[in-house]
């Protein structure tokens, strides 16, 4: 494999496990996604969306707040992305 898709594809290549980061809270997005805000800085969604994505936990407060501390793989980490706007 050459060109642009295999330079691509190595500069997205995980090392390793994945760098685990805490979520410290939430936001929702502008589509009306939950996204937890991750103690490195970082968002990600945290969709509920069977049958691909199954986390109940995201539809109640209660349930989010179970969460809070919980390690998510921070993938913006892997790659060394700055810091994201929170809300």
């Amino acid at each position: 494999m050459g060109g642009f898709g295999y330079l691509f594809l190595v500069g997205l290549e995980r090392q390793g496990p994945g760098m685990k980061q805490p979520i410290a809270g939430y936001h929702k997005d502008i589509e009306n996604h939950w996204v937890a805000q991750l103690g490195c800085g970082h968002n990600q969604h945290v969709r509920h969306d069977p049958p691909w994505v199954n986390r109940p936990w995201v539809i109640t407060p209660e349930g989010r707040e179970s969460m809070l501390g919980f390690e998510l793989d921070c993938k913006k980490c892997d790659l060394g992305a700055p810091p994201d706007e929170q809300p």
